[in-house]
């Protein structure tokens, strides 16, 4: 069955962030973004520009969220966005050109939605042995230890010392918890750890003046921003809508939580997503003078919030939130850069949770990957998952990215046995 409110929102957005990087008014991949304020300049030309996007996205595409989509049968917007990238810039910036770009856009997403759920659908039925039904299970680990991540957030800048303090609160918080409302156990568990990193980087008031002096430099590039904010401001509501109703994802664990129904949390996540990347969405956009289509993502965290909110009145509300704060997101580079200024710390405390938030995916996949793996095939799928999550952690080129070599070492024996089966070879 072809889920339709899935298939509008899909053919809304790519359609509209591949007008919107046509126009050059935002740009979804960081490095392109920075590329394109090199195009601004004339120092390369479209063509070249168009190449840059298809090397930057395919790769990561092919070898990290098409596995994790698979795994968490959602489709990831990473992979719209991005290929809204590529069809943007491949046409003209002309009358034409726009149109084409945002019915090429809205055809391929929303063809890509179909094909997915029909995937999905049938796929897994031509197989003797199922595996494809299994593969949510890698993603057990990842669900307890979620509430972790802060801990191991401060270890990074703090040392093992407190790291181990925040670990022992954590874990007791989460065994209290777990006592009499099992339900918020993880969540509640999160929330202290992130509450005493919170309380650990606010003592730092260390001050610096660089993104001041990246508005001065590029004010005109700030003000084509400012100018485009009601373009923005739209796909704000747009996907604050589509985040309420677990469609819009564009984070790996946000999107796993979301497989599972943990909006609340996605929300909390897409939080520290957003204060990790808002120096980098800050210093490409007011350099090349094309925003992000989802903005620092507070939207996104907005649409997942809301859905604490039951019914229609949710729904609004995220409508409403998403488009003021997309509008604020757009005009509002000046709070941004005194905020970065003033408060390194925070801008440190977000990178310190993306980057534990990786680390803790990366081992908690590769648990929970070996475990569903040996369950499919015992006695094999240890070793077999193993053998690949080391070699490719070891790879110098690296064809398949390390939080997608769960699912894909998965997938990929899930098609040798059945062959084997097929052949009457398999033990």
């Amino acid at each position: 069955m072809i889920n339709f409110l899935k298939l509008f929102f899909f053919t809304i957005i790519g359609g509209y962030s591949s007008f919107l990087a046509n126009r050059g008014i935002a740009i979804f991949n960081h490095q392109l973004r920075s590329s394109y304020g090199e195009y601004r300049y004339n120092d390369i030309n479209r063509k070249e520009l168009y190449k840059h996007a298809i090397k930057l996205g395919v790769p990561f595409i092919l070898g990290a969220m098409l596995p994790i989509s698979i795994a968490t049968n959602l489709l990831s917007f990473y992979i719209i966005f991005v290929i809204s990238d590529i069809i943007g810039l491949y046409f003209e910036k002309t009358i034409k050109g726009t149109f084409l770009s945002c019915l090429t856009g809205a055809i391929v997403a929303g063809s890509l939605s179909i094909i997915f759920d029909l995937f999905m659908q049938y796929f897994p039925t031509i197989f003797t042995i199922d595996f494809m039904s299994q593969l949510g299970g890698i993603f057990g680990p990842i669900l307890m230890c979620f509430a972790l991540i802060p801990a191991v957030a401060i270890g990074i800048e703090h040392g093992p010392k407190k790291s181990l303090s925040a670990c022992f609160i954590t874990l007791l918080i989460y065994i209290l918890t777990l006592r009499f409302l099992p339900n918020l156990a993880v969540g509640t568990a999160f929330f202290v750890g992130t509450l005493i990193y919170l309380l650990l980087s606010i003592k730092n008031k260390k001050k610096v003046e660089f993104n001041n002096e990246q508005i001065i430099q590029f004010k005109d590039n700030i003000e084509i921003i400012r100018k485009n904010k009601w373009f923005l401001t739209i796909m704000g509501g747009i996907l604050a809508a589509g985040s309420y109703y677990f469609i819009v994802s564009t984070d790996v664990l946000a999107q796993i939580l979301l497989s599972v129904g943990s909006g609340v949390q996605a929300g909390f996540v897409m939080l520290f997503i957003t204060l990790s990347v808002i120096p980098k969405v800050f210093n490409s956009s007011s350099e090349s003078g094309a925003f992000n289509p989802i903005g620092y993502g507070f939207s996104i965290m907005i649409g997942y919030f809301a859905t604490y909110i039951n019914g229609t009145l949710g729904l609004v509300v995220a409508i409403i939130l998403g488009l003021c704060f997309a509008y604020l997101e757009a005009t509002s580079f000046k709070v941004v850069a005194n905020f970065l200024d003033k408060r390194q710390s925070m801008r440190v405390m977000g990178e310190n949770m993306r980057v534990s938030s990786m680390v803790v995916l990366d081992f908690s996949l590769l648990v929970g990957s070996m475990l569903v793996a040996n369950n499919i095939y015992p006695g094999v799928g240890f070793i077999w998952v193993f053998a690949f999550w080391f070699i490719n952690r070891n790879s110098q080129k690296k064809y398949v990215q390390q939080i997608a070599i769960g699912p894909t070492s998965i997938i990929l024996m899930g098609l040798v046995i059945n062959v084997l089966k097929m052949l009457n070879l398999l033990i």
